[in-house]
């Protein structure tokens, strides 16, 4: 348990300037976005979208799916954010 705190503590005290460093992330969300793009998420059933994003840090991701997603499917997409660290 020591050692999740200390990676806890480790992760908050660096997050005011993650986005800073984080150039390595920032091209594996693109990368993800891209192939995200060519994805339909049950729009043949028509049903609501549901997005987990473990690890977001400071939600930079899900800013960018909210604005692709949401604007397509208003009221149908929902998004979760999960980090260890705080802000």
């Amino acid at each position: 348990m020591a050692y999740r705190r200390a990676v806890k503590e480790s992760f908050s005290r660096a997050a005011h300037e993650y986005e800073a460093r984080a150039d390595f992330q920032q091209e594996v969300a693109e990368e993800l976005l891209a192939f995200m793009g060519t994805m339909t998420f049950n729009e043949a059933k028509g049903g609501p979208v549901k997005i987990l994003d473990t690890g977001c840090g400071t939600g930079r991701l899900m800013r960018e799916l909210s604005g692709r997603w949401e604007a397509g499917r208003p009221g149908e997409t929902t998004l979760f954010g999960l980090d260890i660290a705080l802000p």
